[in-house]
C-alpha cells in the first residue's frame, strides 16, 4: 500500500507535506531564537562565546532542515519539492518574525 492510497489521494498527501514542512521550518528556527535570547544575556566582551553559540545554533537549525528533507525524500519523493519549499520559506519567515519580535522587546 502506498502512502497516496493510505491517505486518500494526491491532494491530501500534498497538503500534509506542506503542513508538516511549515511546522518543521518553524521548529528548526527555535535553536536560532534560543541563541538570540542567550546572547543578549552574555557580556558583549566575550565575542568567542557569542560566535560559538551562533554557529552552533545555525548548524543545529540546518541539520534539522536537512533531516526533514531527507526523511520526506525517503517517505514521499513525489511531494519533496513542495515540502522543501514550505520548510525553507517558513524557516525564513520565522527567522524574520523572531527578529522583529526581539527588536520590539
Amino acid at each position: 500500500m502506498s502512502i497516496r492510497t493510505a491517505c486518500g489521494g494526491e491532494a491530501v498527501v500534498l497538503a500534509i507535506a506542506i503542513i508538516i514542512g511549515v511546522l518543521i521550518g518553524v521548529v528548526s528556527c527555535l535553536p536560532f531564537r534560543y541563541a538570540t535570547v542567550r546572547v543578549r544575556a552574555i557580556n558583549p566582551t566575550h565575542t568567542g562565546s557569542l560566535a560559538g553559540l551562533f554557529f552552533a545554533a545555525i548548524a543545529v537549525s540546518f541539520v534539522m532542515l536537512g533531516a526533514g528533507i531527507v526523511v520526506c525524500g525517503l517517505i514521499a519523493r513525489d511531494v519533496l519539492l513542495a515540502y522543501a519549499l514550505a520548510e525553507v520559506v517558513s524557516f525564513i519567515v520565522a527567522v524574520i518574525a523572531f527578529g522583529l519580535i526581539s527588536k520590539r522587546q
